[in-house]
């Protein structure tokens, strides 16, 4: 792993912790249990955000677009937009009128990476990111961070809402699911 590869993974694992905390205490003050916790994409991957996805809000919106979703799944839920989902958006550490230093440190580590890049190397630097996530997210879950994932059930994953890779079984959906949960998650994920 390079240097900027690994500041990349660290800057990412103290992102998720900051974020899952914040997310968590969102949740447990709302007397809920998280379902799912997630990173989600668009094709500019440097402009990630993360959110969580609740057990009771599932099941409410559930119940109440029954008619529109036979078996309504987390992703169906998520880009439905009208089901509750708790997004952490962290603090700029430094209010700044430089655009870039008002962002996450996890924001301005990619997006330094990636500039002034050619579309092969933008494609590259792509393919690391999404790994660092995943990596950070599994560092995250052996230190910890989501509780004990057999008994809560806590499904962690990554993906493009703006359905960049078509979420099919090239797409960072299926890498991340099957390397971060049981082998069927992804199927329960896509319906």
């Amino acid at each position: 792993m390079s240097t900027e590869q690994q500041h990349l993974h660290t800057v990412a694992v103290s992102h998720i912790h900051q974020c899952f905390n914040r997310i968590k205490k969102q949740v447990e003050q709302a007397g809920k249990e998280v379902a799912a916790y997630y990173f989600y994409l668009v094709d500019d991957f440097f402009a990630a955000g993360n959110a969580a996805i609740t057990y009771q809000d599932l099941a409410a919106f559930t119940v109440e677009h029954a008619d529109e979703y036979e078996n309504c799944t987390i992703l169906q839920a998520i880009w439905d937009g009208r089901c509750t989902l708790y997004d952490s958006e962290t603090e700029p550490q430094n209010v700044s009128d430089n655009w870039l230093e008002n962002q996450s440190e996890l924001y301005q580590a990619a997006y330094l990476s990636i500039e002034n890049l050619d579309d092969d190397a933008y494609q590259q630097k792509r393919a690391e990111y999404e790994t660092a996530l995943i990596a950070a997210l599994q560092q995250c879950d052996q230190e910890g961070l989501f509780g004990n994932r057999a008994e809560n059930g806590i499904l962690l994953f990554a993906f493009y809402i703006d359905d960049y890779d078509e979420n099919d079984e090239q797409s960072l959906l299926y890498r991340s699911t099957t390397q971060l949960n049981q082998p069927d998650t992804y199927q329960k994920l896509i319906g």
